[in-house]
């Protein structure tokens, strides 16, 4: 793509972090105008941010972006100025322009030549709804840079010169009699301190006698932001200046060094500081990490965690050995010194890998309010939690599955406008996407109001496919029917649509979420909707639990999982169809031996007059785990059990103890599955 020669790298890095946060402003604030019009908060912030867009792409000589950006500019001021009506047309005529701007960037990146974007047809759009508000502006407040080679050399010249480009918007007093005057003060303001590079309204419309109460001007100049403004705060009747520098974010990069890209500078601010302003989740003064290097400091520190306990145990071993040694007693202090610093370390590490699910969740308005246009349905979509933080490497993994979850709640959970009223129910169905803490767990919950799962319609799919006999599915009870939905091929849908319908998917999403140790429930009501929680880890890189050991080999019990610890006898088990079981209160608790689910070794446990139980819980589901011994909770280091081992049923990883043996981790979500 076609950009300016002495472009750095520096410089391109934070063009591009500004774009994508422009992006996520227009995708977000045109979704919620579409749903809520035209508030006077909501179109200014859309406004400056295609404003944004526009002078900083022409600024580089990104002239196609430049060109989409002020086609889309145009439409939003006039939507502002109570020029146009916001009608669906001009809501997908302005998508149109976001999804080609997203693809202008994308191609900045890739630097493709051989396949140019093509930008007549949305332009085309763009223009066409332009004109239909064209006849009663007077002026167009928008300055658009003109790409001929005049123009770009003129440009070009200025940068040589070290001057650097400012997006200027000056709003003045609509009431003053003396707007014509004010403009050409301005004007002339600027032009003694700078090269205009593009203005609005033009050097001729001004000195004929505009009207209009804005002024928008791109300026070239050596000048500081500072002494920009003073100048222009000089003139009479100026209300508001808002200023895009390009030079305060080259700054910053080259502040920072040159291999982290930094966060930009706030480019665009409230127009009328009485409005309420966007909350923005961007975080200044942060610096950007390889996510390889996050890694292995991940690695390192989990080295030094293994170490810390490894020092601990050999403390408690010479303290015994020798007691009341003075040295042993210090070593002792600065052993459990080390170890909090450890810890405390160990902490920000993996808070550094945390990421605000909202990162994933922002684009979901969006994709729901295309796919329902496309059905010829009416979605609301809420979302809550977006703050919520997970580890970065469980976030792109759940990225899949909520998108098939959305589109399946989309395509056939809710239903059509008129089956809905027929059923009493709004036009309007609604889908709820939730994100919470729960104890040391995250749960995304995703539910509709639509027409929920029938288990009988579930039952009969998986019989056709000879998943199960008539006989089983006859036995199964409505819920145990609807999880059946997770089988691979089984799907409840008359038609296979463009979205989803053909059976697969919803394995992919349990085999996705069982991959970063979660869990995934459904509960679904006929005619009144359907609920499924996905229950996550805060974390992979660490596991909470309590060692016991079993058939001779020790094992890590996650402690989230652990519900209670008993002690029982041995003629308190009984056998339920081949199957081991204990009563706790309410509850029939199938049991799993360890040592024969992992060792082949039932003898020290058969022998036993007493029974050591560790009742876990995975969602609704309860099991208990028969162990030998219960030993200490311990933080461990998770650490994959590698090529050569592969994957085992029911182990999720493994962890190095203090005395250098390793533990096997415990994929409990398997263990209750199986019993």
């Amino acid at each position: 793509m076609k950009i300016f020669n002495d472009i750095s790298k520096e410089e391109l890095a934070v063009f591009l972090d500004e774009t994508d946060e422009q992006l996520k402003i227009l995708d977000e604030d045109l979704v919620l105008m579409e749903k809520s019009g035209v508030e006077k908060h909501v179109i200014q912030e859309i406004f400056r941010a295609a404003h944004t867009l526009k002078g900083s792409s022409a600024m580089l000589g990104y002239e196609k972006m430049s060109q989409v950006a002020h086609a889309m500019e145009s439409i939003l001021d006039l939507l502002r100025s109570g020029k146009l009506e916001l009608t669906s047309a001009m809501i997908n005529a302005l998508f149109c322009g976001l999804d080609v701007l997203k693809v202008l960037r994308e191609r900045l990146v890739s630097d493709d030549e051989q396949d140019e974007v093509d930008i007549n047809e949305a332009m085309t759009i763009l223009t066409e709804v332009v004109s239909t508000g064209r006849e009663n502006t007077v002026a167009n407040p928008i300055p658009s840079v003109a790409t001929d080679q005049k123009s770009l050399d003129r440009m070009k010249t200025a940068r040589e010169k070290g001057y650097h480009f400012f997006n200027i918007l000056i709003n003045l007093e609509k009431s003053s009699a003396w707007l014509s005057v004010r403009h050409f003060q301005l004007y002339t303001e600027l032009g003694h301190i700078g090269e205009i590079m593009a203005c609005s309204p033009s050097r001729e419309e001004i000195e004929a006698g505009t009207t209009v109460a804005q002024m928008s001007v791109i300026l070239a100049s050596g000048k500081e932001t500072g002494a920009i403004k003073t100048c222009l705060n000089s003139v009479q009747d100026v209300v508001n200046i808002d200023i895009h520098s390009s030079k305060e974010n080259s700054a910053a990069v080259k502040n920072n060094g040159n291999t982290a890209a930094v966060e930009a500078t706030k480019t665009a601010k409230q127009n009328n500081n009485n409005q309420p302003a966007r909350t923005n989740t961007r975080i200044s003064d942060t610096v950007r990490v390889d996510v390889k290097l996050l890694d292995n400091l991940m690695n390192l520190v989990g080295e030094m965690v293994i170490d810390r306990n490894r020092i601990r145990q050999i403390g408690r071993m010479l303290e015994k050995k020798y007691r009341d040694d003075a040295n042993i007693e210090t070593l002792n202090v600065t052993g459990v010194h080390m170890g909090k610093l450890v810890s405390d370390l160990h902490e920000n590490i993996l808070r550094a890998r945390m990421q605000g699910i909202g990162t994933i969740l922002n684009g979901f308005p969006r994709l729901v309010r295309d796919l329902a246009q496309k059905a010829g349905k009416k979605i609301d979509l809420f979302i809550e939690g977006q703050e919520t933080e997970l580890d970065r490497s469980i976030i792109e993994q759940i990225r899949d599955p909520l998108l098939h979850l959305l589109r399946n709640s989309v395509d056939h959970g809710i239903e059509m406008p008129e089956k809905r009223r027929q059923a009493a129910k709004k036009e309007t169905g609604t889908i709820r996407l939730a994100v919470y803490h729960e104890q040391s767990h995250v749960i995304v919950s995703i539910s509709d109001d639509g027409a929920g799962i029938d288990p009988e319609k579930v039952k009969q799919a998986a019989v056709s496919k000879g998943f199960i006999s008539a006989d089983t599915a006859a036995r199964l009870s409505p819920s145990e029917a609807q999880n059946l939905i997770f089988m691979n091929g089984v799907s409840t849908a008359a038609q296979v649509s463009e979205v989803s319908g053909r059976g697969v998917g919803m394995d992919v999403v349990k085999t996705n979420v069982s991959s970063v140790g979660g869990s995934i429930s459904i509960d679904s009501q006929p005619g009144h909707g359907t609920t499924i929680k996905i229950r996550l880890p805060l974390t992979l890189a660490t596991v909470d639990g309590i060692l016991v050991s079993s058939g001779g080999l020790t094992y890590v019990v996650p402690m989230a999982a652990i519900l209670e610890i008993l002690k029982i006898k041995a003629d308190q088990v009984y056998g339920v169809m081949g199957q081991e079981v204990i009563r706790l209160r309410e509850n029939i608790i199938p049991l799993v031996r360890l040592n024969e689910r992992f060792s082949d070794d039932g003898t020290s446990v058969a022998m036993a007059k007493e029974l050591n139980v560790m009742v876990i819980k995975v969602g609704d589901k309860l099991s208990g785990l028969v162990v030998d011994t219960v030993l200490e909770p311990q933080e461990s280091v998770v650490k994959p059990l590698g090529k050569f081992i592969g994957s085992l049923r029911g182990i999720s990883g493994a962890t190095i103890m203090g005395d250098g043996q390793v533990a096997l981790i415990l994929d409990t979500a398997t263990l209750i599955k199986e019993s």
